[in-house]
């Protein structure tokens, strides 16, 4: 359909056209595969759904019966088939009022997500209310190649409340380096909802339990914690973790090194989990700098601030904050670097230790003053005289 508006101009007449251009459907799928994912990040996307719906229990698995498939399902709170369709929709606005853990923002997580992971593009969405509403629907490159923007929607084949989403044919190796590549997906769910999983939420990968890790604990023996500050012009908050130049080892000197700087959290959930994001020069970088992690938390709110990308895996520190940052971590870097070495019995308790000088005078007799010479004269017992004794044994 074209209209065509006259402009009037002093100097001139023009013609403008206004022109419908809707976008290609293989087109924008095909963006949607590539929207900047890593494998770890994108199955972390889609739990993100998961957990805004209020599931307790997530469960990922790759199928290798039939057609090979890996499966996300959980037992939250589930679509109707109008909430399903609309969750399809590219850049869809959810129908329910969004939790403050959700961090969508762009409406097109779900889908980009999926089909990054679907070699072939093609991913079903199965969901059913604790009503019983529900429905199974989904996006195919291939079918969106014949018939545009129009989803075939069927009836839910979940007998309870929840979600599942399928990925088929997902680029996961088979073998030993697709086990590998699902023991990472654990790790890194791990690592990105730590602070869920310590509040009792589940996820498991292939019947496994994941097991939290958190960088920013403040618990690990010796680390020192400064702060938390406000965010100066912003919502949020920042801690600065100093940890210690050696301790009983819970990482890496790698992992220490790949941990180090910022950790960006949203409602909980790890944004970021180490890198310097312009705090801090790439060359010349001080060796204390690998012991430091500023925890940043901020509110659903500050995505936009951040410049939060669709992956969820980067962001941009706002100009605004960057004085104020990098303050802290100077002062970090100071703290730091005037630390000592952890003793080894370090958060023990430690007995007092007697100074064991000599008790030989310069004429070869017995200083009488000696403290072990002397408690062996005064109080004659049987420790008193096998700690003179020792000491006398390692002097000869």
């Amino acid at each position: 359909m074209v209209k065509e508006r006259k402009i009037h101009k002093p100097e001139q007449q023009e013609v403008w056209q206004e022109v419908m251009v809707p976008p290609d459907p293989v087109g924008v799928l095909r963006g949607l595969q590539n929207a900047g994912y890593r494998t770890e990040g994108a199955v972390a996307d889609l739990l993100d759904n998961s957990v805004s719906a209020g599931s307790s229990h997530i469960f990922v698995r790759l199928d290798e019966d039939g057609g090979r498939a890996l499966r996300i399902e959980d037992d939250g709170q589930g679509m109707s088939a109008g909430q399903l369709i609309e969750a399809m929709r590219i850049s869809s606005q959810s129908l329910n009022p969004r939790s403050a853990y959700d961090l969508g923002h762009y409406g097109i997580g779900l889908k980009s997500a999926a089909l990054y992971l679907s070699a072939s593009g093609r991913m079903e969405v199965d969901s059913r209310n604790s009503a019983g509403e529900g429905g199974r629907t989904g996006w195919s490159v291939e079918e969106v190649s014949e018939n545009g923007w129009h989803l075939r929607v069927g009836p839910s084949l979940r007998t309870v409340a929840g979600t599942t989403v399928t990925i088929h044919d997902p680029r996961i190796p088979e073998g030993e380096e697709g086990s590998a590549v699902l023991s990472s997906i654990a790790r890194h769910l791990g690592l990105t909802f730590a602070v869920a999983l310590g509040k009792g939420l589940e996820i498991s990968v292939q019947g496994r339990a994941v097991q939290p890790y958190d960088p920013c604990s403040a618990e690990t023996e010796g680390v020192r914690r400064l702060g938390p500050w406000s965010l100066p012009e912003r919502q949020g908050q920042v801690t600065l973790l100093v940890l210690p130049v050696a301790c009983r080892e819970f990482e890496t000197p790698a992992e220490r090194q790949t941990y180090a700087g910022v950790h960006l959290r949203c409602s909980g959930r790890a944004i970021t989990s180490g890198g310097w994001m312009r705090l801090l020069a790439v060359r010349n970088r001080p060796e204390a700098a690998n012991r430091l992690r500023l925890c940043i938390d901020i509110p659903r709110s500050e995505l936009e601030a951040w410049r939060i990308g669709v992956a969820k895996a980067d962001a941009t520190v706002p100009d605004t904050l960057l004085p104020r940052l990098r303050e802290i971590v100077q002062e970090g870097l100071e703290r730091a670097g005037r630390q000592r070495t952890l003793r080894p019995d370090a958060g023990r308790e430690r007995q007092p230790v007697e100074k064991e000088s000599t008790p030989w005078l310069s004429d070869g007799r017995l200083d009488r003053a000696h403290p072990y010479v002397h408690a062996a004269l005064e109080q004659p017992t049987r420790e008193h005289v096998e700690r003179l004794l020792r000491t006398l044994e390692k002097m000869t």
